[in-house]
């Protein structure tokens, strides 16, 4: 069974032994956007190193459970380790933005 747009709704309406089949790699995930009324996820790219550096640049003592590099080499790595999961199939990278104006507030992933 492959997942489509809207795949959330039509999960919901599945029974669970259909569900247990969805392969959700079955698509290319790699160019999915997610969309909300305040901020938008992205497909995460090696060009958001610099500006997840800036978002992070902020008070740090909410970071105590998570990696937030503090360095433009830390940053440009998380990236590229975030892109190779990707490529592997471990992960989903987003980098979060701000509909508003599209600044740049952090990355979540889907795993």
């Amino acid at each position: 069974m492959r997942l489509r747009s809207g795949w959330v709704p039509t999960i919901l309406r599945m029974r669970r032994d259909q569900v247990d089949q969805l392969n959700p790699w079955d698509e290319d995930m790699s160019e999915l956007r997610l969309e909300g009324a305040t901020v938008r996820l992205d497909p995460m790219a090696t060009a958001d190193a610099a500006a997840l550096l800036a978002a992070a640049s902020e008070d740090r003592s909410s970071y105590g459970y998570t990696l937030v590099p503090a360095t433009i080499e830390g940053a440009e790595a998380y990236v590229a380790n975030a892109l190779v999961e990707r490529d592997e199939r471990w992960s989903v990278p987003f980098t979060i933005r701000r509909r508003s104006d599209g600044a740049v507030l952090g990355t979540s992933r889907f795993m």
